[in-house]
């Protein structure tokens, strides 16, 4: 993870070199706590009563664990392979995880681009590493995104990274850092 961290350090350079947008040009509003909103929709593709279902399954996940959870959509990336560094910045920009943890996730998803990447906190990422996150992106999530069933793909990879978190094996707690 800290390779791919170097790489989207560079990325982010040779976007800002090219003149492309990141997410520090997207407008965030109040940092992720401020306002108990954790489902950013900049795509428009979530209605209401699914972008408040996944809000309280967010939530109720932070209340039992403390890991803190959100997820954008958004067509304001340029290629493909810069949604990871999209979802890296836009969650920074957030403030996603709590600073003592490291206990953010976040889920990025381009409709526009076809594209897919969960972000994990270096705290979060010591048991929902790789390899798991892209299992659920491959197995869950992209098979209802080729059907455009998006909500459904969104729902199915938010719930499989929360049953994994809440798992006891792969809780996190103060003494863990």
């Amino acid at each position: 993870m800290r390779m791919n961290i170097l790489i989207a350090i560079s990325a982010l350079f040779l976007l800002n070199a090219c003149g492309q947008s990141t997410a520090k040009d997207i407008d965030t509003g109040p940092p992720y706590a401020a306002n108990g909103n954790r489902i950013f929709d900049l795509e428009d593709i979530i209605n209401a009563s699914d972008s408040t279902l996944l809000n309280d399954l967010f939530l109720a996940h932070e209340r039992k664990t403390s890991n803190q959870m959100a997820l954008v959509t958004t067509s304001d990336i340029h290629t493909k392979g810069a949604i990871a560094l999209f979802a890296t910045l836009y969650f920074d920009s957030l403030g996603l995880g709590r600073q003592e943890l490291h206990n953010g996730v976040g889920i990025a998803f381009s409709q526009e681009l076809r594209s897919c990447f969960i972000a994990t906190g270096y705290g979060t990422e010591r048991v929902l590493g790789d390899e798991v996150v892209s299992r659920i992106v491959d197995s869950l999530m992209v098979p209802e995104f080729k059907e455009e069933r998006y909500f459904k793909g969104l729902l199915a990879g938010s719930e499989a990274v929360i049953e994994f978190l809440e798992r006891p094996e792969n809780r996190m707690d103060l003494q863990d850092k």
